[in-house]
């Protein structure tokens, strides 16, 4: 768990390869046709997520980390959770297929 006083690094490249981690994932997943929409969704999500990770390390590595650092990791912590809530939504032999 994360401390909210404390969010180190390594806290954020971990959250990083998770996000990586799950782009390799909605990459191998089976859904239905009807999900087509919402996959994109995901996909493209997931992918701008990933990219403003990239960008906030980056932008960490050159000014150092903001007052508000935990809140910004916990934002896209809480947004990379619901991605892969709704990727195993979509996903076929999941209770999700409402479609």
């Amino acid at each position: 768990m994360v401390d909210e006083r404390n969010v180190t690094l390594g806290d954020w490249l971990e959250l990083r390869e998770e996000a990586r981690a799950a782009e390799a994932l909605l990459e191998d997943l089976s859904f239905q046709p009807s999900n087509l929409t919402r996959y994109w969704s995901l996909s493209t999500g997931l992918l701008a997520l990933t990219l403003e990770i990239d960008e906030y390390l980056e932008s960490r590595r050159g000014t150092g980390p903001p007052e508000d650092e935990f809140a910004v990791f916990d934002d896209k912590r809480r947004r990379l959770r619901a991605l892969l809530a709704g990727s195993e939504e979509i996903s076929e032999g999941t209770d999700g297929e409402t479609e």
